[in-house]
């Protein structure tokens, strides 16, 4: 206080946040209490305050309306005592000059004319004039109070008089215009009971200015014009008070990503002011975050837009508003998890592994068991070297924020996951990375299950698959609102999340769910965060198109999921080795193998290797996810058999909706083995821990190249049953052309028996309407025998039919041939009859 001229005061108040509107509970209650602490806190013998004002920041601000504020406006210059000059005209006629951020003279004029008799004495002592910030509501981020080391400003450099003329009053004030040894501090997240005072004048050293200050934004959080700053300023005659008071508040980040504020009048430095103000020292990696510190930073981000950054955050808007929602319920800000809503339904399962004794395993159910910091749970003789964190189903913002918060989880990992749930019925900005220099650290496996129904007494036929295959989409639309709606809702921890489904056939089908897998280094060693689609069984959350166990009404009421069969060497002679505890195995009702991957994972593999290598420890889970592929390819074989190669051409009526069906399908899997063997290949990425020991890196090399020839295989297969879809598309599309042809053969056939007997009908029809006519010189005299037309249409006829039988061109041919041998012979009588006249 001495030094930097400021401080921190605790100060409680009994009135609540609207009885500080009541100037009469204000005068009597709060400025009493306000009176009392400081002269506890600073020692004094006398407080004495002489003003309060309302404040409230127009929602505009600090854009100017051009009209008139109801409430004064947050001070965003940077400055050191002001002077209002009221005209003489005006109510302050008296007093021509008005201190609002006082000085000394103005300190000792007020203290002899509030105590008149006693002035003498009081100003032979310590008299200080002190401005008090407080506000009534916490966190405070919607333009806070920025301070600056008075010892730091150069008065005859920095500070310049400046006047700010308004339409009945002008204001004088000191300007501070910033200079780089300037020390500017303010309180982040300051909370209702903390309290800066701050010094105007001290008549102990009458050289030191008072503290310059000024209101500053955040500008990383975005402007809302229903949060707004309100504030309440108290004065005293020797000392002047002034506190905010911040209405509904914006939402901020916490003080470790918290920027370097300046402007061309301050600057601002970050750090959490105490006792003793000082400047974080430690690195941002190095400070621990809040699970709300994590919510607002991520909600922060989803308000940078296009015009605020080059990294816009909108995509993670969902996001932002997911994970700030328990807070916002609860108001509370880096309470510890135990303060947070217990979730039940949800549990983690976490694994440490140690080089040189067993691993541990401990089922988490509570929050305030994952908040217990990894120091504590290392204090033995060894701290693990890895540890796995298993999630499993839909979560709830309080596990998510306070696990992204403990182990420094890119937001990025949760958004990518649940992105499926938060598109649906929202702004799809197609954010997905599909760039090779995407984080390495982030990995997206699927994984698949087969089921089946039990389709006694149903018909079956390709009209019925493909009824199934459409009603299957639209009831996947609505089951992705509902698992939206949940989440964002709060409801349905623990359920299962499926992510696509497949009709295969009148019986078979098959899900789509998806493991995410994040990798961090902290301090303490490496994490590998685990989250899995496989939650409660399907019988709860909501109605999926498979139908649920046991339910009598629906089209198909026994249904069952097929287990992903695991090979090992031996299993079958050790299986009491690999089997689940009783107490810890699902419900058998639609029960998933996915849903004990969790259970003592790593079992059949090196303990010692997984703590060193985290790609090595990861192995378990793509091997469960390439066999489940395996599976579901198996039963897509099975039935491309049928519809591909020879069997083809025994059906009447091939179909081409299954081919397509298919290939769709394939082709999603082709694209995510190609994603997989990329991340294979690299071992995770670069930065990712790698085992030491010779002997043990071999074994850890040996293992991803097993798994890289797993997958590569596995593409090999998609890409030739893709072939064999192309094929067999291509085989019924020549079937159907041939058919086609076949057909309009047939019709050709038929067309030319019509044209026939067009041959014959159309002559006796052109001479039946000859001889209808009613012309003269067929109706005249008498009529003409039956005769005559049979006479005159048999010759017609004959021509028609002979043009029937032959060519017309060869028709034509023969009566030229004729015409012409007629004309010879024609020729050569003539020439005959001419000799013979010239001899006679």
């Amino acid at each position: 206080m001495d030094q930097a001229g400021f401080t921190i005061m605790e100060l409680q108040s009994q009135l609540l946040y609207k009885e500080f509107s009541d100037d009469e509970k204000v005068i009597d209650v709060y400025l009493k209490e306000v009176a009392d602490s400081l002269q506890k806190h600073l020692g004094a013998e006398r407080v004495q305050i002489y003003e309060h004002l309302l404040r409230k920041r127009h929602r505009t601000f600090p854009i100017f309306t051009g009209g008139t504020y109801e409430y004064d406006q947050p001070a965003t210059v940077a400055h050191i005592g002001k002077i209002i000059k009221m005209p003489t005209t005006t109510f302050y006629s008296a007093l021509a000059e008005i201190f609002l951020d006082t000085t000394h003279e103005w300190t000792v004029k007020m203290v002899r004319e509030i105590n008149p008799e006693e002035a003498n004495d009081l100003l032979k002592g310590r008299v200080q004039a002190v401005n008090i910030w407080k506000p009534l509501r916490g966190p405070v981020r919607d333009w806070p109070l920025a301070l600056c080391d008075r010892c730091t400003v150069d008065l005859g450099k920095d500070v310049k008089p400046s006047d700010l003329v308004y339409q009945h009053s002008t204001v004088e004030n000191c300007q501070i215009h910033y200079a780089s040894c300037q020390k500017w501090y303010y309180l982040s997240d300051q909370q209702q009971s903390e309290a800066w005072i701050f010094l105007q004048s001290d008549s102990a050293n009458r050289n030191e200015s008072g503290v310059p200050h000024a209101s500053f934004p955040l500008h990383w959080l975005p402007n809302n014009p229903e949060i707004a700053r309100e504030s309440i300023e108290p004065d005293d005659k020797a000392r002047s008070i002034v506190m905010e008071k911040p209405g509904t508040i914006h939402s901020g980040i916490p003080e470790q990503i918290l920027s370097h504020w300046q402007s061309n009048q301050s600057g601002v430095s970050q750090g959490r002011a105490t006792d003793k103000l000082r400047t974080p020292q430690k690195s941002i990696s190095q400070k621990p975050l809040t699970p709300r510190g994590y919510a607002d930073a991520v909600f922060a981000h989803s308000k940078q837009g296009t015009e605020a950054s080059l990294y816009p955050g909108q995509n993670f808007e969902n996001l932002g508003l997911y994970l700030r929602r328990p807070f916002e319920q609860s108001g509370t800000y880096g309470a510890p998890p135990s303060t947070y809503q217990q979730v039940t339904d949800f549990a983690i399962t976490l694994y440490d592994f140690f080089v040189s004794k067993p691993k541990s395993r401990r089922v988490i159910t509570r929050l305030e068991d994952l908040g217990r910091s990894r120091e504590d749970l290392s204090q033995d003789d060894e701290r693990p070297s890895l540890s796995m964190l298993f999630l499993r189903g839909q979560p709830s913002p309080e596990w998510l924020s306070t696990i992204g918060a403990r182990y420094h989880i890119d937001p990025e990992y949760f958004q990518r996951h649940l992105e499926f749930c938060f598109t649906v019925g929202r702004v799809n900005y197609f954010s997905a990375l599909s760039l090779p220099s995407n984080p390495n650290y982030i990995i997206r496996l699927r994984y698949m299950t087969v089921g089946r129904r039990d389709e006694k007494g149903r018909p079956t036929c390709q009209s019925m698959v493909d009824s199934l295959r459409l009603e299957g989409i639209k009831h996947m639309d609505r089951y992705a609102h509902c698992v939206g709606r949940n989440i964002k809702s709060g409801t349905g921890v623990g359920d299962s999340i499926v992510r696509a489904y497949h009709v295969h056939d009148e019986t078979h089908f098959s899900i789509e769910q998806d493991i995410s897998i994040h990798m961090s280094r902290t301090a303490f060693g490496p994490i590998c965060l685990v989250w899995l689609d496989t939650g409660k069984d399907l019988s709860h959350g909501p109605e999926g198109p498979w139908p649920k166990f046991g339910d009598r009404h629906a089209p198909w009421p026994s249904t069952t999921f097929y287990p992903t069969i695991q090979h090992q060497p031996r299993i079958s002679l050790k299986s009491h080795r690999t089997s689940v505890a009783l107490n810890e195995r699902p419900s058998p009702e639609l029960a998933q193998s996915s849903a004990l991957l969790h259970i003592d994972y790593g079992k059949t593999y090196d303990p010692v290797l997984m703590a060193c290598d985290p790609f090595y420890s990861l192995d378990e889970i793509f091997t469960f996810c390439a066999n489940s592929e395996s599976h579901v390819l198996n039963l897509m074989e099975s039935k491309l058999s049928q519809e591909t190669g020879w069997a083809l051409l025994s059906k009447k009526n091939p179909q081409l909706s299954n081919l397509l069906y298919s290939q769709d399908i394939l082709e999603a899997h082709k694209k995510r083995l190609r994603e997989n063997i990329e991340i294979i290949k690299m071992r995770g990425g670069l930065n990712w821990p790698r085992a030491t020991e010779p002997e043990m890196r071999q074994k850890a090399e040996t293992a991803a190249s097993t798994l890289l020839k797993h997958y590569e295989h596995l593409l090999l297969r998609v890409e030739e049953l893709s072939e064999r879809c192309q094929r067999g598309m291509s085989v019924i599309i020549s079937n159907t052309n041939i058919a086609e042809s076949k057909r309009a053969i047939a019709q050709a056939s038929e067309v030319t028996k019509l044209t026939k007997l067009a041959f014959l009908y159309v002559p006796l029809n052109f001479m039946t309407s000859f001889f209808g006519m009613n012309l003269t010189p067929i109706t005249a005299d008498q009529p003409h025998s039956l005769w005559l037309w049979v006479v005159t249409s048999l010759p017609i006829i004959a021509f028609s039919i002979l043009a029937l039988v032959c060519d017309i061109s060869t028709l034509i041919w023969i009566s030229v041939a004729s015409v012409s041998r007629l004309l010879g012979r024609l020729h050569k009588r003539i020439m005959a009859f001419v000799r013979r006249y010239r001899r006679t």
